[in-house]
């Protein structure tokens, strides 16, 4: 099998590989999983598992599987698999920045910041960022 190498960016930690196959015992939820400097990992598997009708699933997900960052991918191409892949690490790799709020600076992903929806107070007068997602 000739493996499928999407362009990554240098600092990020591939897991696994992509291989363009139809045997069903390298039809697995964990095929790739690509752990970018930012703490977004995009992760490909398949599924259901060990099926040939069912299709890729690209994820993105910050830190924890819980925190899942968008809608499931599903494609049976696995060109689609690798541009989607690329694509995604290239816009969940951009680069934190560091928002002052109370005195103390917290890093926050870039691409979680898009949307600025302005500061609160509370009853306190403590300072805290909300961002719309």
């Amino acid at each position: 099998m000739r493996r499928v190498n999407p362009s990554l960016p240098e600092d990020a930690k591939v897991y696994n590989f992509l291989y363009p196959t139809s045997d069903p015992e390298y039809l697995v939820q964990d095929l790739l999983v690509v752990r970018l400097a930012t703490g977004y990992c995009v992760d490909v598997g398949w599924w259901p598992e060990h099926d040939p009708e069912g299709c890729y699933e690209i994820r993105v997900f910050y830190e924890e599987w819980d925190n899942q960052q968008i809608e499931p991918i599903q494609t049976r191409d696995i060109g689609e698999v690798a541009r989607n892949v690329e694509a995604l690490a290239s816009r969940f790799n951009e680069s934190c920045v560091s928002v002052p709020s109370s005195g103390a600076s917290t890093i926050i992903p870039a691409v979680l910041t898009e949307e600025w929806s302005g500061t609160q107070s509370d009853t306190q007068g403590s300072r805290w960022l909300e961002f719309a997602y």
